[in-house]
Formats: C-alpha cells, sequence, structure tokens
C-alpha cells in the first residue's frame, strides 16, 4: 500500500512539472489564454498587428517589448476593437484561448472534444466557451474573426445560426483587414 501511494505521488508530481512545462497560462481583462508547448510566444506576437487600433493606446499598462505583456495586450485591444466594429459591447464576460502549435494539434483537440475534425485554423466553441487557434497560422483577422463568434454568442439569449454569425464575422475580418491594410 505505501509503495503505491509513493508511485502515485511521484506520478502526481511529474504530472505538475509537465503541464508547467508544456503550457504557459497568461490572464488578460478578457481572456484565460493557454499557449500550449512548442508555440513561440515572440513569434506569436509578431503575427498580431494591432499598431493601428486606438484601444492600444488606451489598455497599455506594460512593456510592450516583454512578448508576454505585448500578447495580453494585443489581444485585450482587439477584443474592444472587434466590440467598436459589431457595436456590441460586453466589458464583463471572459473567454478561455487555447493556442496549439500546429494543425495537426488542433485537430487532435476537435476530434477529442467533438468526435470529428474540425477543418481550419481556428475555431470557436460556444459550449466551451473557448476559442481554438493554431499558432503557425494565426493572423489578426482570423483572431478577430473568432472573437466575433464568441462576442455575437455571448450577446444573444439564443446564439444566431451559424451562417448568420460567418456574415457578421466575416465582415468583422474585412474590417479588421481593411484597416491594417492587408
Amino acid at each position: 500500500m505505501q509503495i503505491i501511494r509513493k508511485s502515485l505521488l511521484a506520478l502526481s508530481v511529474i504530472a505538475f512539472l509537465c503541464a508547467d512545462v508544456c503550457a504557459q497560462d497568461l490572464e488578460t481583462r478578457y481572456f484565460d489564454v493557454t499557449v500550449h508547448e512548442d508555440v513561440d510566444i515572440v513569434q506569436l506576437y509578431s503575427q498580431i498587428h494591432v499598431n493601428e487600433f486606438e484601444h492600444l493606446d488606451i489598455l497599455v499598462g506594460g512593456d510592450l517589448s516583454d512578448p508576454t505583456q505585448g500578447l495580453k495586450e494585443c489581444l485585450d485591444a482587439l477584443y474592444l476593437e472587434v466590440s467598436d466594429i459589431l457595436d456590441i459591447h460586453l466589458r464583463t464576460v471572459r473567454y478561455k484561448i487555447e493556442i496549439y502549435s500546429s494543425k495537426l494539434d488542433l485537430a487532435e483537440v476537435s476530434v477529442r472534444n467533438y468526435g470529428y475534425h474540425k477543418h481550419g485554423s481556428a475555431y470557436y466553441s460556444f459550449e466551451r466557451n473557448t476559442l481554438y487557434f493554431c499558432a503557425e497560422e494565426l493572423r489578426t483577422g482570423i483572431l478577430g474573426h473568432e472573437m466575433a463568434h464568441a462576442i455575437v454568442c455571448s450577446y444573444f439569449v439564443v446564439p444566431p445560426p451559424e451562417k448568420a454569425q460567418e456574415i457578421l464575422c466575416g465582415y468583422v475580418e474585412f474590417q479588421l483587414n481593411k484597416k491594417l491594410a492587408l
């Protein structure tokens, strides 16, 4: 019995240490972000462009030369920009963001969560209140598109049909890309 307890204790310590090494958790005003293993935060931060957004000036409370702090500020600035485009301002909600290193990792998560492979490099799960992204293909427009899904689903008592959501979210992505001249 003593050996089993020691083995379980050792396994729990290893699992705790592995979880700490494998993923990085960040907290922003609007998001609880998990950046999974093999995702380079410096690279991720460089992929998100929010320099043209007025909200970045309002939010900046830290050193943007620090990629982790910069990523947090960019996510919040983009959330506020998407809220402005939709004219839906939900200040008290929190969402989860999961960022995986590859499309293969993201596909494995969708199979585990839904039993089938969701195509694409990003999606929003209303049931889990979570935005899922593939780091290698993450761009400002894609991030804003999925944030728009989260905002629209949170705003309405019953989430709109998927096609109506895609129209709104496509509009947000178009406006972001236009503003960034992409």
